[in-house]
């Protein structure tokens, strides 16, 4: 398996890579094009699920600020109440692309969100997402009800020039 598109999100003017969602229950919610009423299909092998979202963080709560969807065939277009929506073909597959845009579409997500920037090459996986330890800066936030309640962050050092990779 190819190693999948990953969500990302904007946090303190950077953007993260969604490494993992860690819902604290069964009720919290995370956004999905299935969510929103989509059948989806793989436009490519680095993305199986069908969709790929951008979040940002925004006077600590957690926003849904654009999902891109790959509809499977015959789909009917659907599109939330909250959302803009433009479609494309892609021109060598002939796959349908529908970008949703929100304006503030808040994210009741309830339970810890990882998070991951500057990927150590060296950690690289070539089979579904990264994990956060693949990531030399990693945040952890919990959020309760889509607010964030709680921030963490840690950076590794960056690799001595010149140190081989096995050594690391």
């Amino acid at each position: 398996m190819t190693a999948q598109v990953m969500d990302t999100c904007t946090w303190q003017g950077e953007t993260w890579f969604v490494c993992e969602w860690e819902a604290a229950g069964e009720a919290t919610e995370i956004p999905s094009a299935e969510a929103f009423g989509f059948e989806t299909r793989a436009p490519h092998t680095a993305n199986w699920r069908g969709y790929v979202c951008h979040f940002r963080i925004a006077e600590a709560s957690l926003v849904l600020v654009r999902m891109t969807v790959y509809p499977a065939d015959g789909y009917e277009s659907h599109v939330p109440n909250v959302a803009q929506r433009s479609e494309r073909t892609l021109a060598l597959s002939g796959i349908t692309e529908v970008e949703l845009t929100f304006d503030s579409y808040a994210v009741g997500f309830t339970g810890t969100l990882y998070l991951g920037r500057d990927l150590d090459w060296l950690r690289y996986e070539h089979m579904g997402t990264q994990a956060l330890r693949a990531f030399r800066k990693r945040a952890t936030l919990r959020f309760e009800q889509g607010r964030l309640v709680e921030a963490t962050r840690e950076e590794d050092e960056p690799p001595t020039p010149g140190i081989a990779a096995e050594t690391i």
